[in-house]
């Protein structure tokens, strides 16, 4: 099984493999990720690969196809256990990618290596924060934000 989600405000792929894939499967996640990201503009997928029991058995099969749809810019980080990055490696390998790939057995480690490839989260400008602050939709203080709530039922930030 597969599920592929994309974070559109940091322009990141996450693909989750679980259970038992099938080559076809694998193909199929492969095009849809592809083709998500070319929609989307995204360059930084990661794709775990932790709940993974038993892989494709076409393994050239599924690195030709992510050669096909990778482009020049564009990050791939597996993320998995030790057993799982070995065969990740062999992917990657047959492949023929030298750059822009990379395994890892830590989430966040991956997602540290994707971050040039990804935007930053969006972050309010200091313009707009004391405009929200002086109309009452935002406050410095979370305190202030919090009494400000339950004054109003719940309704203001």
């Amino acid at each position: 099984m597969y599920a592929i989600r994309v974070d559109e405000s940091r322009k990141l792929l996450r693909v989750e493999l679980s259970g038992r894939l099938t080559t076809d499967e694998a193909l199929r996640a492969v095009s849809q990720s592809i083709t998500l990201a070319e929609a989307s503009n995204i360059r930084a997928v990661v794709c775990d690969l932790s709940q993974l029991y038993r892989g494709p058995g076409g393994l050239l099969l599924v690195s030709a196809a992510i050669a096909a749809g990778f482009r020049p810019g564009m990050r791939l980080a597996l993320v998995g256990r030790k057993a799982h990055l070995r065969a990740a490696a062999r992917v990657l390998r047959f492949s023929g990618l030298r750059q822009g790939t990379a395994t890892f057995e830590a989430p966040d480690e991956a997602e540290r290596w994707l971050g040039p490839a990804m935007r930053p989260p969006a972050r309010i400008s200091q313009t707009e924060l004391r405009h929200a602050t002086t109309l009452g939709l935002a406050t410095k203080n979370p305190a202030d934000a919090a009494a400000r709530r339950r004054s109003t039922g719940g309704t203001a930030a």
